[in-house]
This record gives C-alpha cells, sequence and structure tokens, in this order.
C-alpha cells in the first residue's frame, strides 16, 4: 500500500473530510487531495501533524511498517519464572551461535547486494523546489524507500518516495541560501540502509549538486 492510500484509508476510518483534515494539519483542501492522489508528497513536517491528526505511527505512514502489538503485561507471580526461561535462552543462544552458524551468518540480508545505480536532479518550474530520481540496482518485492536530508550541521528530516515503474521519486522543496545532504534510506523485510547520494545547494535563483560516488 502506498503512502497516497495510506492517508486516504485513514482519514475516510476516521471520518473525516478532506476539508476536515486539511484544516487540522493546517494546508489546503487541494493539498490533502494531490497527497491522496499521488501527485505531491508531504514533507516530514506534515507527515508528523498527519500522524497527530490521524492517530497513527510515524513508520507505519511514512514507511508502511505495521507497528508491533504491546505485549502481554506478565503476571507477578509468573515473573521469576520469566527471568528465569531468558536466562536459559541466552546461554542456550551462546552455545548454539558457537556451534551453529545463525542463518544472518549464512546468509547476507537482500540490502547488502544493493546499490544506487543512477540519480537525476531536475528542477521543479515555478516553486523553488527539485526533483530527485533515484534508480536502485535492484528492486526486490517489498522494497521501500525514503530520503534523509536537511541543512549541513542539522538533524536531518525525511520524505517519503513514490515508486515509479522501474525507480523512485521524490520533491524537495528549499528556501533562501541553503546546503543540503541527502541519503538514501532503504527499508527491506524490517532492514534499513542508508546510502548518501548527494550533495545539493544554492539560493532562490539557482542550485547545483555534486553527486555522491
Amino acid at each position: 500500500m502506498d503512502l497516497k492510500d495510506r492517508i486516504f484509508q485513514a482519514r475516510k476510518a476516521k471520518g473525516l473530510s478532506q476539508e476536515d483534515l486539511a484544516e487540522v494539519v493546517g494546508v489546503s483542501r487541494q493539498a490533502v487531495s494531490k497527497w491522496e492522489t499521488g501527485e505531491a508528497t508531504p514533507d516530514m513536517e506534515k507527515i508528523i501533524a498527519l500522524c497527530h491528526a490521524l492517530e497513527l505511527d510515524m513508520e507505519y505512514l511514512a514507511l508502511g511498517k505495521e507497528p508491533s502489538p504491546p505485549a502481554p503485561k506478565a503476571k507477578t507471580y509468573r515473573r521469576w519464572i520469566s527471568v528465569l526461561l531468558a536466562a536459559v535462552c541466552f546461554v542456550a543462544g551462546i552455545l548454539l551461535g558457537h556451534y551453529w552458524p545463525s542463518k544472518s551468518q549464512t546468509e547476507p540480508s537482500p540490502l547488502e547486494s544493493i546499490t544506487i545505480s543512477d540519480v537525476t536532479v531536475t528542477p521543479v518550474k515555478g516553486v523553488n523546489a527539485f526533483e530527485i530520481t533515484i534508480r536502485p540496482s535492484e528492486l526486490p518485492e517489498g522494497l521501500a524507500m525514503a530520503i534523509m536530508w536537511g541543512r549541513v550541521g542539522q538533524d536531518p528530516g525525511m520524505s517519503v518516495c513514490i515508486r515509479d515503474e522501474d525507480c523512485y521519486r521524490v520533491t524537495v522543496e528549499y528556501h533562501g541560501v541553503f546546503q543540503y545532504r541527502i541519503a538514501a534510506l532503504l527499508t527491506l523485510d524490517g532492514q534499513e540502509k542508508q546510502i548518501r547520494i548527494l550533495d545539493v545547494y544554492g539560493d532562490e535563483t539557482e542550485f547545483s549538486y555534486d553527486y555522491i560516488s
């Protein structure tokens, strides 16, 4: 399920109209409509606002990762049994790891072999924004991608990429003089991998970029 579908279904489940959601998040109804049709992608600030408005987990809304169900509370008279079992499992795990190679030792993560084969940057006409097209070397089932971006020396934001056939696309806005370091965040089977791809810098009249090999 794509980001646009998660926003649409969550809004319907809450019984909100596009106008209602737009008012809570602080955007126009047209912006919500574009999110739900995939014509635009909310930035990190709006994703956080959507999570609050729709009562959703951040990883689920941004990346489609289902939250883990809360563990049931252990009863008081069984707590000592849980501690004992945990100790036994810990020792057994050490012994098995020593004498029996684990799956992680024998089978590398599918993410390890994935690289970025091509990156394209295109200015968006009429607005202070540019579109990044990212083409990974492999496209296994379930691969999701976002970008971590932000000004140098500050904590990065995150924007979810939209899958488009054999590549992923995302639009990044900028204001004033800026310098962004951008990394691709790949997610597959609950594992993550970051790959630095670009340094982008400029101002509201022009911008430049350097590819990171």
